[in-house]
């Protein structure tokens, strides 16, 4: 399955285990639109 931005259609991943397509936001376009957002999520996952 393709994991694909739904904001700039970029690919974001794959898992090979199912397939078809899937939809999220990248991190760059995570970090453009939702700036706040951002810095928790990403905050969150250098903190572990």
């Amino acid at each position: 399955m393709f994991k694909v931005c739904s904001w700039c259609q970029s690919k974001i991943g794959w898992d090979a285990n199912l397939s078809g397509e899937s939809h999220g936001i990248c991190p760059r376009c995570l970090r453009k639109f939702f700036p706040k957002e951002y810095s928790s999520i990403i905050g969150k996952k250098k903190h572990r």
